[in-house]
Order: structure tokens, then sequence, then C-alpha cells
């Protein structure tokens, strides 16, 4: 019976880069075992899979396939003794109960859900950065706007977000990774998910650049980028601007939340994340995240 590894994000836990791995050694993964289906597949990842679940979400290409047949054709993909994997951070959008039972009527009922968490003011201070970055939305408020203008307590306390997925797959089928390198198996986010599929890291492996979409720009960049935010400026000429402040943006280590406003944020999430520590780590005096 086919496994299947579902990589469910989340957002801002090094998604993409898991996806152009996977999607670059498709042949070595299939070589030993492991399916990384092209069904559906969209920017290397299977978010159509995930869209179809939302038969409004504009994103959603129907003549792709429906929920069912999207999965029927990524087993088709498999052969005897292969498993099965299958990756979006758009999963976490999608009610767990309403997915399994697509998967229980293709009868793949050994799943294995993997799950990256960031630390929430990091994860913050990320989603702030990539809305006042991307096109379709250049946000031009502060941090402190951002966080109240949406709605952040659902998608950050990870132990009320966990609970479905164990209520319909049962916790044994959960694997939750804290988002942190320190805690990466052998300090590096690909070494880590290879371990989590239960393979050995090679150095066959292709290793993709990061994306310029998804490399970081600090505080005084950003800034910036809020000002332009404010004018009316044609999104090829936006980007042109974006791409050269991206190329000398100076990568220090600051952060966008005062200290005080940090530590208040990752206050309002302790409770959750120990209960989340204890229950999917069997962490009982060692914290979820370290800080910093």
């Amino acid at each position: 019976m086919t496994k299947l590894f579902l990589h469910i994000g989340l957002h801002k836990t090094g998604s993409t880069l898991i996806q152009n791995f996977c999607a670059a050694n498709r042949q070595l993964l299939r070589e030993r075992g492991l399916v990384y289906p092209q069904a559906a597949s969209r920017l290397n990842g299977h978010h159509n899979l995930a869209w179809s679940f939302n038969i409004g979400n504009p994103n959603y290409s129907p003549e792709l396939g429906s929920s069912e047949e999207i999965v029927r054709e990524a087993l088709a993909e498999t052969k005897p003794g292969q498993d099965l994997l299958l990756s979006s951070e758009d999963f976490e959008f999608v009610p767990p109960p309403r997915l399994k039972l697509v998967l229980d009527s293709a009868s793949v009922t050994d799943v294995i859900i993997i799950v990256y968490l960031r630390r929430q003011d990091a994860y913050l201070e990320s989603e702030y950065a990539q809305h006042v970055r991307m096109d379709e939305t250049r946000f031009s408020g502060s941090v402190q706007d951002f966080y109240m203008k949406y709605d952040f307590m659902q998608r950050y306390d990870y132990n009320r977000l966990l609970r479905p997925w164990e209520q319909a797959f049962g916790r044994e089928s959960l694997i939750v990774r804290p988002f942190e390198r320190g805690q990466f198996h052998g300090g590096d986010l690909l070494k880590d998910f290879c371990a989590q599929l239960g393979m050995n890291w090679s150095d066959a492996f292709a290793v993709p650049a990061a994306g310029e979409a998804n490399v970081s720009l600090s505080p005084d960049v950003l800034a910036v980028v809020r000002e332009l935010n404010k004018l009316d400026m044609e999104a090829e000429h936006r980007q042109q601007v974006l791409h050269i402040l991206a190329h000398y943006s100076r990568q220090q280590s600051c952060s966008l939340l005062s200290e005080d406003l940090s530590c208040s944020f990752r206050q309002i999430f302790q409770q959750s994340n120990a209960l989340v520590a204890e229950r999917y780590l069997g962490r009982t005096d060692e914290p979820l995240f370290n800080h910093p």
C-alpha cells in the first residue's frame, strides 16, 4: 500500500525551497522509492490540489481536475513499493476532514503529515515583509498597523491549528518540526526534511538557490519600499526598483518589532506552544522554540 507524505507548510517556513528541491531531484527521489508527482503541479508544488477544496479560489484551475481526480492522477505515477509526496503550504487552509474523505475515496489510508512551525513573532515579521514587497498587496503601513489589520490569532495558535489534523489523521500521523536552524537535522532545512521522510541525505542532490521573491529585505530597505507603495507606480517599474533594492539590501539581523512588542507577542502563544511541544515532541521541560 502506498504511503502518502503530505507536507502542509506552514507558510513562511521554506516551503518554496522544499518544493523546488523536490522538483529538481524528482528522478533521484523516485530511485529511492519516493514519487514527487507532476500531477497538477504549479510552481513546483501541488497547490492546485489545495486550491481545489475551495472552488471559489481564483488560483484554482478546474481544467486540471477535481480533488479526487488530482489524487488519482498522482497515485497513477507511483509503482508498487513506492511512496508518494505532496507539498503545498496552502494545505494549511484545507479542512482536514474533507481532505481525509478524498484520500479515503482513493484508498490512501497511510498518511504522514509533515508541518513546520515558525516562532510567531518571526512569522509576523516575515508575513509583513512579504505584504510590503508583493505587488498584489503593496502594504505601506507599519508592522503594528499590519498586525492590527489582519487576524493572526487563529493561524498562530499552533495547538488550535494542529488539533483538526490530529482528529482527522491521528496524533501518530503528525510530524511537527520547529522552523529553527538550531533544531534542524544537520543544521539545514532540506536535510531535516529528508530525515522526516526517512531518507538519508546525498551529495548527489541538487540544491536550488533561493529565489529573489523569497530573499529577505533589511528594515531600512523595507522602509523605502513602504514609501514606494504610496505611489501609483506601474508593476513593471516597481519590480525593477525592487530588484535593485534587493541587490543592495543590507542583511543585518535587525528586528522589525521592538523587544517589548516581540516579547509580548511571544507571551500570547506561550501556553499554546508549550502544549504543542509536549503533545507532539514529547518535551515537558524544553520550549517549542529557542528564543533569540
